[in-house]
Parts: C-alpha cells; structure tokens; sequence
C-alpha cells in the first residue's frame, strides 16, 4: 500500500491540523497506516503524546484513562514520531522500482507516467 502525501500545512505524520507540540491523532487511518508502515505495529496514544512535554503527556493521559481510551505499546517503549524529524523518513516500499531517493516517496504511476 502507498500513502499519498498529506495536505500542505497539516501534520505530515497524522494529517490533522494541529502544532508540533500537540499530539497527534491517534485515530487518524492516515498515522495508522504510516506508524505501521515504518514501525512495523499500530499507533497508541502513549506514542501519540511521546513527542509532548512531560506536562502535556500526563493530562492527556488522564483524560483518556478516565474516558476509558486510553492505549500503549505492548511493550510499554511508546515510539515519538516528532513532526520536524518525520518529514524525510519514507513513505511506501523503498526497494520499489518507483521509489525516489530525493523525496523519500514512492512516485505515482498516473495514466502511464511515473510523477
């Protein structure tokens, strides 16, 4: 499976509107898809919040517990996914014929011709 790149001026990890600060949403199909397709499992919400404050990480936390929503890694090692560092990791299959090294992308075959 390919993912197409995000919206310009959304997060390029969960493609929601939100700062680099704010976790990402963690029912966001396009963060599911990408967190599996790097990291191998699906996204929690520990993994969400990762990259957040200690703060931040701790009311989000309590909120979700207490809404009976919150998640974590069977591990318990949540994975940060900070927007600044994600942007250059690849999206799809790197060993495609199609995968181009510049933009860590695999290119788009649109009516005949590799974009």
């Amino acid at each position: 499976m390919m993912l197409l790149p995000t919206a310009p001026g959304v997060c390029p990890i969960c493609a929601h509107d939100h700062t680099p600060d704010n976790p990402h949403n963690a029912l966001s199909l396009y963060y599911h898809y990408r967190f599996y397709g790097i990291r191998g499992r699906f996204p929690t919400w520990a993994d969400a919040i990762a990259h957040c404050t200690a703060e931040l990480q701790a009311r989000w936390k309590e909120v979700l517990t207490d809404a009976g929503h919150w998640t974590e890694p069977a591990d318990g090692q949540p994975i940060a996914d900070p927007p600044g560092e994600s942007v250059n990791q690849p999206i799809g299959d790197i060993n495609s014929p199609n995968f181009d090294s510049s933009t860590n992308e695999v290119r788009v075959l649109e009516a005949g011709i590799i974009r």
